[in-house]
Formats: C-alpha cells, structure tokens, sequence
C-alpha cells in the first residue's frame, strides 16, 4: 500500500477527522524481504498542547484508532505530500549499502530538520543497519550499525 493511500484512508476516518489540535508525525510500517510490498502503515498523530499521540493502523481491509498515549518526546509535523523519494527508492538505496540478506526492514518516515526516511535492515545475525535518508533528495544522512545480539 502506498503511504499517500494510507494517510487519505486515515484522514477520511472519523475518529480522526474528530481529533482536534493533532498532526501527522510519523508513519512506519514493517517488511521482511525488499521486494515485499508494504501492506500496513501505522500512522502517529500527536497533540502538541498535551503531548498525547494516536496511532492509526491502515491497511486494505480496515483503519483502526488506538487510544491516546503520552510521548516521551514532542514530535514535529510532517506532511506526505513533501516526500519526493518514495518508500521503494529509500529501500533501494540502504539496500545499496546493505550486503548481508535480511529478516526485517523496519520503514519510519518522520519530520528531523528535514523529512527523513529511517530505514533499519535487521540481519539474520542480529545487526541492524540503520540508515537515514533524506525524502527530498535521497542522499543518505546517517548509516550506524548495532548488534542487537550484545543488547539481549
């Protein structure tokens, strides 16, 4: 599912267009393999007044609403709209730099000083490869690797 069908879907849900002093401020979604196709985005509206957030769940069935929670940190609004790199192109280029095959691609478009792609590639050895991408023109801002083996 494309990321600008997922937000209209939500936008047109009631329980959102009901919400007032929320924006969107992140969308992640999760994959296995490059070539699979995203078929679920969770969408992050937050209040920044209250600093209460609701997640949107989107995918070709339904949208569901959780409820609010409070965020650790503020969140910056994003608009989808800016993305000129979409989520195939990002994968593409951390796929790149990425050599090993992998068990999970964790997608997370969200609003830095810039509309940033993370894309973090999970190998069958634990590393994670996380790689920050710029939405506008695709140049890789940050790559850092962890082992998640050493954070068990």
């Amino acid at each position: 599912m494309q990321l600008k069908i997922a937000a209209d879907r939500a936008a047109s849900e009631e329980k959102i267009k009901k919400l007032r002093g929320y924006f969107l401020g992140s969308c992640f979604a999760c994959i296995k393999n490059k070539s699979d196709i995203v078929t679920e985005w969770t969408l992050l509206y937050y209040n920044a007044s209250t600093g209460k957030a609701i997640d949107c769940f989107v995918n070709d069935k339904f949208v569901t609403v959780s409820d609010e929670t409070r965020t650790v940190n503020p969140v910056k609004e994003m608009d989808v709209g800016d993305v000129h790199i979409g989520i195939e192109k990002a994968i593409d280029i951390a796929d790149g730099k990425f050599s090993k095959s992998t068990i999970n691609i964790l997608i997370t478009l969200h609003f830095r000083e810039r509309l940033v792609w993370t894309i973090n590639m999970i190998s069958a050895d634990l590393n994670a490869i996380t790689y920050d991408i710029d939405a506008a023109s695709g140049k890789i801002l940050r790559e850092e690797t962890t082992s998640l083996a050493h954070k068990l």
